[in-house]
């Protein structure tokens, strides 16, 4: 809204030939160089460390701010203290995030993140607790003891409606950058939906309930099954 008005007053004085055209773009000109000019020196750096932006989020063994990094197809968030501290926090792939002032507001989302899938799961291995973890290739658990190291992917309970042996899993897509929903029984049965499930449909049995519309509707595209969701 500032820049818009200013920018009417300049056109306003333009007209009255108390402003000339070129001293308005000298004017707009200088902090729009100043800040072109900060971007490049970040970009122009021979490659030597990858692009980084500040986010709202402080270290949690040094205390200093945490930034925005990528490498190599994945974002994350590293210590700018590095390489005296080289923590880093993985950012899940449909985490929610604003920018605001130059700066990246993720702290909130990341709690909340955390929050939602807090609880451990034991191994079905050797029966120690599996911690959640984010990776490049989306949220998966990971066994606590470290002479055993099993992973297992995120169950959602929904059983698969193809194969009825399996249980729809969470997967990520690098090639869409986006969550979706498999069978576990993969690459047997290969039942895949792009929204979470929540149960099978009772009516046709062979699609799930997805949330669209503010409604539970099937994904089984002949069947026009629908529900409210349950408060």
């Amino acid at each position: 809204p500032k820049f818009t008005a200013h920018m009417e007053d300049d056109l306003d004085r333009i007209e009255e030939g108390t402003l000339t055209r070129l001293d308005a773009l000298r004017e707009f000109y200088a902090p729009f160089s100043a800040r072109l000019s900060a971007l490049e020196s970040v970009l122009g750096n021979g490659g030597k460390r990858p692009f980084r932006v500040m986010s709202d989020l402080n270290c949690d063994k040094c205390g200093a701010p945490m930034e925005l990094r990528y490498w190599k197809g994945t974002y994350f968030l590293g210590c700018s203290n590095y390489p005296e501290c080289k923590n880093t926090v993985n950012l899940p792939p449909d985490l929610p995030y604003k920018y605001i002032d130059g700066k990246l507001i993720v702290r909130e989302a990341l709690a909340e993140y955390a929050a939602k899938d807090a609880q451990t799961i034991p191994c079905p291995e050797c029966g120690a607790p599996m911690e959640l973890r984010t990776g490049r290739y989306g949220r998966y658990y990971k066994c606590t003891n470290p002479e055993c190291g099993k992973t297992a992917p995120v169950s959602t309970g929904v059983p698969c409606p193809k194969c009825g042996e399996g249980v729809l899993v969470e997967k990520y897509s690098t090639k869409t950058r986006r969550t979706f929903y498999s069978c576990s029984n993969y690459p047997k049965c290969r039942f895949a939906v792009s929204e979470r499930p929540v149960k099978v449909c009772p009516s046709c049995g062979a699609g799930v309930l997805v949330e669209k519309g503010g409604k539970l509707k099937c994904t089984n595209k002949e069947c026009a099954y629908e529900e409210p969701i349950e408060p």
